[in-house]
C-alpha cells in the first residue's frame, strides 16, 4: 500500500513539474524581437543605443536614428535529394551528372493553414546609425563610436557621430 502511495505521488510530481517546465520553456522560446515589425525593431534598437550614450555622457538630450538594410530573413527546414547519374559514352569516358532537388518541411498550424517550418529567424541588417548627442564640453565620438560598434556588431563607416549644435 505504501508502494502504491508512493508512486501516486511520484506521478503527481512529474505532472507539477511539466507544467511548470513547459510555461518556462514557451516564455523562453519567444524572443522579444520575434514579433516586432521592422519599424519597431529600429525604435527598439535606437531606444537601447540612446542609454548607452546617456551612460557615456550623463546627458539624456541624444538624437539616434537608425536605418535597415533588409528586413527579417528565415531559413526554412529542408531537405534535399542528391543523386548522381554516371553515363559511358562510346566507352571513352564516364560522364556524371548530378541531380538535386530541394522541398521544404511543411507543417500544419491548429487552424490547418500549411506553412513551411521556420528553423532561424535573422534580425534585419543595420544600414546605418546618425547619433546626435549634447556636448557638455567633453568630446567622446570615439567611445561613442566604439560602444555602437560593440553593441550592434557593425563597422564604424556606418556610424555618424556629432556634437548638438546650439
Amino acid at each position: 500500500m505504501t508502494i502504491f502511495v508512493i508512486g501516486i505521488i511520484g506521478i503527481l510530481l512529474i505532472f507539477i513539474s511539466d507544467m511548470f517546465t513547459k510555461n518556462d520553456a514557451n516564455e523562453a522560446s519567444i524572443s522579444p524581437e520575434a514579433n516586432l515589425s521592422e519599424s519597431e525593431y529600429c525604435s527598439l534598437i535606437e531606444s537601447k543605443i540612446t542609454e548607452i550614450i546617456k551612460s557615456l555622457t550623463g546627458n539624456d538630450n541624444s538624437k539616434v536614428i537608425v536605418t535597415l538594410d533588409s528586413s527579417y530573413e528565415y531559413v526554412y527546414l529542408n531537405e534535399k535529394d542528391i543523386s548522381n547519374d554516371y553515363t559511358n559514352e562510346n566507352n571513352s569516358e564516364t560522364k556524371k551528372k548530378d541531380n538535386s532537388s530541394e522541398k521544404y518541411i511543411i507543417v500544419e498550424d491548429s487552424s490547418g493553414n500549411e506553412r513551411p517550418l521556420i528553423v532561424t529567424t535573422l534580425s534585419p541588417k543595420i544600414r546605418g546609425v546618425v547619433i546626435i548627442y549634447d556636448y557638455n564640453g567633453v568630446q567622446i565620438d570615439d567611445e561613442i563610436k566604439s560602444a555602437v560598434m560593440a553593441a550592434l556588431d557593425i563597422s564604424s563607416s556606418k556610424i555618424f557621430v556629432s556634437k548638438k549644435l546650439n
